[in-house]
């Protein structure tokens, strides 16, 4: 296939709260995006039909038959062109993208392993320093990603780029270091089993740690906070509440 910059390419990220999907043409180094979309995973019962809705929601914009290749970015190990989504119900495969779309090129890869590739992309003003320090030139980088879940990776320099290798290192074992990480622990273990870091680093996380602290009873939970709790996205919610500084426990 020519690099030209006519070549459309559908890409999307696929998270275990939300799908984003866009079309993009080749321009250098970095493609340029003409459209992109962002979907409620949960509210969908796989990709492809998130794909269809993009589809026929931009038929305006692009023809089917005009997308050269499609890629996507998955929370979860893939295995030989096919993932089961970590926190989806999803199983995802290149070939059945391929047999529904027509489109000869599709490729599913580990989503920071996607994130890894573009970011030597990333230019000055888009990277915020949390840390100061002095980074190596051409030295191995290490990826961390919370958000539903927790991502990681590693880029490993080999002399002319950066390689991403895909990770599942959230999923290692949590280990406590002091009596509050051994509670939390504690607690977890009677809950799920197996506690790994994606179990407190992640929007589930914040919900698993609320119903320790809750379970501790040093912390008092409001009534309008366990209303609105029930009724939306408690991570979302207990997130607004302490950057509103309404209540404690958050």
């Amino acid at each position: 296939m020519s690099k030209t910059s006519e070549d459309k390419i559908l890409a999307g990220d696929i998270g275990g709260t939300k799908t984003a999907v866009g079309i993009f043409t080749r321009t250098g180094d970095r493609p340029e995006a003409s459209v992109v979309e962002t979907f409620d995973s949960r509210q969908a019962d796989g990709l492809e039909s998130i794909i269809d809705r993009f589809l026929q929601d931009h038929s305006d914009e692009v023809r089917k038959d005009e997308i050269q290749a499609a890629s996507f970015g998955v929370a979860g190990p893939v295995d030989q062109g096919r993932c089961k989504a970590t926190n989806l119900p999803w199983v995802i495969s290149e070939d059945s993208i391929q047999n529904r779309f027509g489109w000869k090129k599709v490729r599913l890869i580990n989503d920071l392993s996607a994130v890894g590739y573009g970011v030597p992309l990333l230019t000055e003003d888009e990277i915020q320093e949390l840390n100061a320090g002095e980074p190596r030139e051409k030295g191995n980088l290490g990826l961390i990603a919370p958000g539903t879940g927790l991502g990681m990776s590693l880029l490993v320099w080999c002399g002319d780029g950066y390689m991403p290798l895909a990770s599942e290192g959230g999923h290692v074992d949590f280990s406590p270091n002091d009596p509050d990480d051994v509670a939390l622990w504690e607690f977890l273990r009677e809950k799920f089993g197996h506690v790994s870091p994606e179990r407190i680093v992640s929007g589930m996380g914040l919900v698993n740690i609320y119903e320790w602290l809750k379970s501790t009873g040093k912390y008092k939970e409001p009534d309008w906070l366990q209303m609105e709790m029930a009724e939306g996205d408690p991570a979302k919610i207990i997130s607004e509440t302490a950057v509103a500084g309404k209540t404690p426990i958050c």
